[in-house]
This record gives structure tokens, sequence and C-alpha cells, in this order.
């Protein structure tokens, strides 16, 4: 190690070798993405009920040649924001963030065993593939949420003002994807990992007054114009779809709790057998602060994605009740 230190060029190779590796497991892990994710896409029929419901939209707006309402079988569907990005390269996305946040802060082999165990899991396998919004949400809510960790322990204040524009980004692009929870949830974890930590002062860090203009300046526009082509809309999405949902039995959304523990064993299959293990060496190390900002960021974030699964088996009624309120 000394000889190390002491010698500029052994230095230099080091670093030189570490950068090979690095862009070696990375083109590595996007060729398998490549491979996994997007093989054979598409020769699967739709067969998630909401994959029917979104290639419907789809279509609708290619018909209509309405950007701003999507329309299901012509009527005006206010349940979720219009933007969608595929979700094979969302998912490919969420395996490239995980292997750049696990290398900046684990090292190598870490980042590459991350990857390849959410590459390989049963749920982000099948969710990567079919046509629903989830995966995209989940690449905005990560992007956000690396860049917010990155960011704090990033001393350049210029670098660090240009990461924290990525991190309210994916704040505003998960917002159009789905809603209000696009935001809430990656700032929930942001907030107790900031309250927890006893780091409230690093909120200053956060260039909050410009990332708040930056959040409505992407947000809004959308906003706007769908409420000026559905007036109402924002008192029945905001209201309704992200209020009485989650906190009401309004639309039926009821599942014992046992169901989630049913989800995690079958999503995170074949990896559910190293969940004790993990959660033993999470407890080990959970005076590490990026330990406890990933702990964070599972046990939150993965309940609201249950709970949000847990409502698959009643969507048929709540499109109906969506299209009723519509008609309204």
């Amino acid at each position: 190690m000394q000889a190390t230190i002491n010698n500029p060029v052994a230095t230099t190779d080091t670093r030189a070798a570490c950068r090979m590796y690095n862009c070696v497991g990375l083109v590595a892990l996007i060729l398998l993405c490549a491979a996994v994710l997007f093989a054979n896409l598409g020769a699967a029929a739709l067969f998630e009920p909401d994959e029917g419901r979104n290639a419907e939209k789809a279509r609708e707006i290619l018909l209509l040649h309405d950007w701003v309402t999507p329309h299901e079988n012509f009527l005006a569907v206010l349940d979720k924001p219009m933007p969608y990005l595929p979700s094979a390269l969302a998912g490919a996305g969420c395996v490239v963030l995980v292997f750049l946040f696990a290398r900046r802060f684990f090292g190598l082999w870490p980042a590459l065993w991350s990857s390849l165990i959410l590459l390989s899991s049963l749920e982000f396998y099948l969710f990567s593939r079919i046509v629903i919004f989830d995966i995209t949400l989940t690449f905005f809510m990560t992007l956000s949420l690396f860049c917010f960790f990155a960011a704090l322990h990033e001393e350049d204040r210029w670098l660090r003002r240009s990461i924290f524009f990525f991190m309210y980004f994916g704040f505003a692009a998960a917002t159009l994807v789905k809603g209000p929870i696009g935001v809430v949830l990656p700032g929930f974890v942001a907030l107790a990992y900031l309250i927890i930590a006893r780091k409230l002062s690093w909120l200053r860090r956060l260039d909050l007054p410009l990332g708040i203009v930056l959040f409505f300046a992407i947000v809004a526009p959308w906003y706007y114009l769908v409420e000026i082509s559905n007036p109402g809309y924002s008192r029945y999405f905001l209201w309704e779809e992200n209020f009485i949902r989650y906190l009401t039995p309004h639309f039926n959304r009821t599942q014992g709790w046992y169901y989630f523990f049913y989800v995690l064993a079958v999503g995170f299959f074949p990896w559910t057998i190293c969940v004790p293990a993990v959660i033993k060496q999470a407890w080990r190390k959970r005076d590490d602060d990026t330990v406890l900002l990933v702990s964070l960021w599972v046990v939150l974030l993965y309940s609201a994605d249950l709970s949000a699964l847990g409502h698959i088996v009643r969507r048929d009624d709540r499109a109906k009740s969506n299209r009723r309120s519509v008609e309204a």
C-alpha cells in the first residue's frame, strides 16, 4: 500500500484499471439487460387487464389526436396522467441506476451482484415486459433518490447543483407518470433519512427554492392543459384518486396484511431466501449512512408498492367507477 501511495504511476495505473473494470462491467450489464428484457419483446399477448387498457389508450391518442387527455373506449380517463415510457426501457434504466449507485457507495462487485439480483427477480422481470406504468414510476423515483444521496455527498457546489437538477427532474417526471406519489414517496424517504441521520441541517444543500420552481415548470403545464380540457379534473384527480383512494375504502381497496408477504415471497423469487440474511446484515450496519438510506428506500417505497399491487384484483371495479365519475 505504501509503495502504491508513493508511486504516482502505480496510482494512475490503478485508477485506469478501475475505470476499465467499471466500463466493462457496465457494458456487460447493458448487454445482459438487452438480452433479458428486450428479447422477443411484444411476442406475448396482452394478458394483464391494464395492458389492454393502456394499449387502447395509446391507439385512441392517435385516432383522436389528443395528447392531453387519455381516452378509453372514447371516454376521458382521468385516473392517471398522460406520459409513459416503455417498460423494458425503464427496467433497463433501473438496473443501470442500481449499478451506478452501488458502484459509487459499495464497490464494483456489490454493484454487479445488486444489478443481477434485480434483473433476475421475477416481479421486476415481469413488470419490465408488460404495458403498465409501475416500472416507469420506479425508474424516475430511483433516479431522484440516487441523485439526492449522491448530491448530498458531493463537495463541489456546482456539480452538486447539477445533480440536484436531475433529482428534481426525477420528481417531476414521476409525478407526470402517476401523480403526486411520484414526489411524495421519494420525498418522504429523503426526509426520513435526514431526520433519522440527524442531518436536517443538510436541507440547505437541496436548493429547494430553485428545485420547486423547476418542479412546477415541468409539471404545471400539463396539469393546466388537462384542467382546461376537462374542468373539474384537479379536484377529481388530486382529491379522489390520490387522497380518498389511499386513505379510505371508497374504491374497495381491501387486502389482508399477510397478502404483502405473499407478494414479497413470489416477487423476489428466487432471492427471497436471502431476505433474512440481508435484514440481519442491515441491522448490524444500521449506523452506516448508505445502509440507512437503502433500508428506508426498501421499507417505505416497497410497502407503498405492495399497497398498490394489492388493488390489482379490484381494478375492473375501479375502472367502472372512474368512467362513471367522468360521465357524471
